[in-house]
C-alpha cells in the first residue's frame, strides 16, 4: 500500500484534456474493459487520469506504466509531480499516442509517486467475435 498519497481514483479512457479553469474533460471511458473488434489494435490515443490524496507537495520521482498479459511493459511515463494543496484530492493525467494493443487478456497498470511502483488496476481486453 502506497504511503506517499492515497489513490482515490482512476479512469482509463481515450483522451483527458484540463480546462482553463483547472476542471478536467475527459473522453471515452473504458469500465474496466475493452472491446476491441481485431487483434493487433492500436489506439491512437490513451490516457490514465489519476485522483489522489497528496502526502506531500512535491513528487520528484512519478511514475506510470502498463504491462501486456505477457507482463512485457509496453508504456512508462516519468517525470515530477507538483501539488498545491494537501488538503483535499487532486488529480493528473498521463496521455499515451498512441497504444499499441497485440493479445487478449489483463492489462495492468502500475503507479508510484516517489516509491516502488504498484500494480493498481487492470485493463482487460477482448477481441470482438467475428461474425
Amino acid at each position: 500500500m502506497a504511503a506517499t498519497h492515497k489513490l482515490v481514483s482512476l479512469i482509463m479512457c481515450d483522451d483527458c484534456r484540463k480546462e482553463d479553469n483547472g476542471k478536467d474533460i475527459i473522453i471515452g471511458v473504458y469500465t474496466g474493459a475493452m472491446i476491441v473488434p481485431v487483434l493487433p489494435f492500436l489506439l491512437s490515443t490513451f490516457a490514465l487520469r489519476f485522483e489522489i490524496i497528496p502526502q506531500q507537495l512535491e513528487y520528484k520521482k512519478a511514475v506510470a506504466f502498463m504491462k501486456n498479459p505477457r507482463e512485457e511493459e509496453i508504456f512508462r511515463v516519468e517525470g515530477m509531480l507538483t501539488v498545491s494543496r494537501m488538503d483535499f484530492g487532486v488529480s493528473f493525467f498521463y496521455r499515451i499516442s498512441p497504444l499499441p494493443i497485440t493479445m487478449q487478456g489483463d492489462y495492468a497498470i502500475f503507479l508510484g509517486l516517489d516509491e516502488e511502483p504498484e500494480q493498481i488496476a487492470v485493463l482487460r481486453v477482448i477481441q470482438e467475435p467475428g461474425e
